[in-house]
């Protein structure tokens, strides 16, 4: 019981910083938003949480994200995104426009460090990403037209 405890404690730890990052940034950032390139359709398309299924670059059958696997949540409020590395908390913004186009601000994570798991492919794809896909509850991020993340839907 006490590891499974202990693991527990540990992600709520996770997912607290993240949300403490998360204010503290929306506090010091802000995104001007263009309407007509960024319909609430397109928004809607982002919000919610989504949960790493693929990574391209990465043999699934090996991959170990040891402490949890990676996961990004949208706010189409503020064009926020906090998540997780698999490793360290993350916080960004982000601008999706017309066409299904969407890149990410300056990347915010926390300062761990992880032996072994594939953190920066991981943070190196979103820092490509140019665009997204969605099929139901399945949420593709597009590099150069490449997927290069897909995601499920947790919420």
């Amino acid at each position: 019981m006490g590891i499974l405890y202990f693991a527990f404690m540990k992600k709520l730890i996770y997912l607290s910083t993240a949300l403490l990052l998360m204010l503290a940034c929306k506090h010091n950032n802000t995104i001007q938003n263009k309407s007509a390139a960024h319909p609430a359709d397109i928004k809607n398309t982002l919000q919610g949480t989504w949960s790493l299924t693929w990574m391209q670059n990465i043999d699934h059958d090996t991959i170990d994200f040891a402490a949890g696997m990676p996961f990004l949540t949208f706010s189409t409020k503020d064009s926020s995104v906090v998540g997780f590395t698999g490793c360290n908390n993350l916080n960004a913004t982000y601008t999706s426009g017309a066409e299904n186009t969407l890149t990410f601000g300056l990347l915010a994570t926390s300062k761990r460090y992880c032996y072994g798991i594939p953190e920066n492919i991981f943070l190196d794809q979103l820092t490509k990403t140019s665009g997204f896909k969605r099929n139901g509850e399945s949420l593709s991020l597009m590099a150069e037209g490449a997927e290069v993340l897909r995601f499920k839907k947790l919420n």
